[in-house]
């Protein structure tokens, strides 16, 4: 059996536009909500938000602690899930 790695599966789940999933439509973020917006404290507390309805509603394995090292580069945004076990991952998209 085929199990997918907390990184790669947080990647996933991140990644999948909610809705965009036909059989199950739940499935994914609200990350993409984010394109377009200027970075700001509002958009600092939304993406938290969206990362962590996220994950919480479909990755078990962990617990969030927090999101760090918010950058952008061009079109290129990046940041770092830190887990209450010590663990991290970082998203770029």
């Amino acid at each position: 059996m085929y199990m997918a790695t907390v990184e790669e599966s947080i990647l996933a789940i991140l990644l999948t536009p909610i809705g965009s999933r036909l059989c199950l439509p739940e499935y994914g973020s609200r990350l993409h909500e984010l394109v377009d917006r200027r970075i700001d404290d509002e958009y600092r507390v939304d993406l938290t938000r969206f990362v962590y309805e996220a994950v919480s509603k479909w990755e078990h394995r962990v617990t969030l602690k927090q999101i760090r090292d918010l950058k952008q580069d061009g079109d290129r945004l990046s940041f770092c899930i830190e887990f209450t076990d010590g663990t991290s991952v970082t998203v770029r998209q």
